[in-house]
């Protein structure tokens, strides 16, 4: 029997719907929204406003969908819209970089989320994004990155430049772990500058911290990191010895699979089972405690390996359902349940848009052509502007305000 692309689970009563209007917070469902668990045997509800209406959740998440700038529309030709359009043309890709073993048992709490009516609750989120498109357009196809790749083609010629962007992605995208997007890009685009200047060991040894004794001025607009050695650095110094992508962990290698053109790899079978969306699915629920430094901590993270090929199978099922692939129902749901599992930014902005909107931003800062600051971005320093001065020392993007 087919799933109803319907709202039927957490129904909020209409008091609660009126208070909700007076009392809604920025990045949280109003108080006094209700919810109730749709798993059977759930040891908590870690985040309980997942559970809520899907038409409220999808209700907030709209009211904090980003302003569409004209970035990415002068710097990529396309906007929010287009983009969404050539996401919607795409197909599955290549296999997954994360494939199950021949005799995978499977993971506990990825099974005790994919009972009907859990399965309902997710079908109902995502079929509510379709009365929102501008939220829906930028999320569906928040992993649509080809327009970036091609204007690499444009400079470099076809290997070259597929070349040039998949190294600039998955050296981005290995600076994803444990940071917001912004971060990500700023890290990710510095390293890359700094690698092409064979550097890379300058960022290896003071990319931790910007207060680093001896770091070198040229490097003033990178942020630090908390977990930089572990989290980023060591596979960062794998990755570029091996020429190839050495991460245990699924999320990062799915992440960044997911932002390649198809032609280049990519591929949209697998969800990147980040945080969120661990969240949004219910496994902070099912999981067992774990214990830090002798305290419990709600089990919130992103997804095992064990977890995600156990849920990938149901949720390529769910998205079908919807009209989507894996990948954008997965940043659909990561927006639509944004509040409800502690996200406060806006939503809606694609990887691209955001990426445009930082390169116009810092253009407008260095009182440079923006276009130019783009194919400097994009080619880490090798094409776009003087390496001397202070088009030199930014990396790509400043901290905000750093000028």
């Amino acid at each position: 029997m087919a799933l109803r692309a319907v709202t039927t689970a957490g129904r909020v009563a209409s008091k609660a719907a009126k208070a909700a209007k007076k009392t809604k917070k920025k990045g949280n469902l109003p108080e006094g929204t209700k919810s109730r668990s749709t798993i059977r045997g759930a040891q908590r509800k870690a985040f309980p406003d997942v559970y809520a209406d899907p038409r409220l959740l999808a209700e907030e998440a709209a009211s904090r969908t980003a302003e569409e700038l004209p970035a990415m529309k002068q710097l990529f030709g396309v906007n929010r819209e287009e983009l969404a359009g050539m996401a919607s043309e795409r197909g599955l890709g290549a296999e997954s970089y994360v494939q199950p073993p021949a005799k995978a048992r499977g993971a506990e709490s990825a099974q005790m989320v994919m009972g009907k009516a859990n399965t309902q609750r997710l079908v109902d989120i995502l079929a509510e994004g379709e009365k929102y498109p501008r939220l829906s357009q930028g999320m569906d196809a928040w992993y649509e990155m080809g327009p970036a790749h091609q204007r690499l083609v444009s400079l470099l010629g076809p290997e070259a430049g597929g070349e040039e962007f998949k190294r600039l992605n998955t050296i981005i995208g290995i600076m994803s772990a444990n940071s917001d997007v912004p971060t990500e890009m700023r890290r990710g685009t510095g390293a890359n500058w700094l690698n092409n200047l064979n550097r890379i060991d300058d960022f290896i040894k003071y990319g931790g911290k910007q207060s680093a004794e001896g770091r070198p001025a040229d490097m003033a607009g990178i942020p630090g990191h908390f977990a930089h050695k572990t989290a980023h650095g060591v596979p960062l110094q794998n990755y570029l010895a091996a020429g190839e992508l050495q991460m245990q962990s699924p999320k990062v290698p799915t992440y960044i699979q997911s932002s390649l053109p198809e032609e280049l790899g990519g591929s949209w079978r697998t969800p990147v089972g980040d945080a969120h969306w661990s969240r949004a699915v219910g496994l902070a629920d099912t999981r067992n405690t774990k214990k830090i430094k002798g305290e419990e901590v709600v089990p919130g993270e992103s997804v095992t390996t064990p977890e995600l090929n156990t849920l990938t199978p149901w949720w390529a099922g769910i998205s079908e359902e919807v009209g989507l692939k894996p990948v954008p129902a997965q940043a659909r749901l990561w927006g639509l349940a944004s509040g409800a599992t502690g996200v406060e930014s806006p939503v809606g902005a694609s990887k691209l848009e955001m990426l445009s909107n930082m390169i116009m931003q810092r253009a407008k800062e260095l009182g440079v052509d923006p276009e130019t600051f783009r194919d400097y971005v994009l080619t880490g320093g090798k094409i776009g502007l003087s390496s001397g001065g202070i088009l030199g020392t930014m990396g790509a993007f400043a901290e905000e305000g750093d000028k």
